[in-house]
């Protein structure tokens, strides 16, 4: 949580693939695993996050090879249920994930 100054918060962490990620959409909108492990945070609580939208989102990926890769977003936002929890994402991108 130390990456480009700090202050994120994980919506999904995916360490040893001890839980299953094929849910149901109510699992989804609540969330699931352990924050310590594999877990989904939620789609309410990551609308709840972004609503406002000014989020930024950054992903990073480890491949088995120990090669970080990540993405950067300026602007991200998911809507709530009755928007069937669309993702949105605006402004530049930066990173290597491509």
């Amino acid at each position: 949580m130390e990456t480009i100054g700090g202050g994120w918060t994980a919506i999904q962490k995916r360490v040893d693939g001890s839980v299953s990620f094929y849910r149901t959409w109510r699992e989804y909108k609540n969330g699931f695993g352990s924050p310590e492990q594999d877990v989904w945070a939620g789609n309410d609580v990551i609308h709840q996050l972004t609503k406002e939208k000014n989020a930024s989102l950054y992903v990073s990926i480890t491949l088995q090879n120990g090669t970080t890769l990540y993405e950067m977003y300026d602007q991200f936002s998911v809507s709530d249920e009755t928007g069937k929890y669309q993702l949105f994402l605006a402004g530049p991108a930066s990173g290597t994930l491509g």
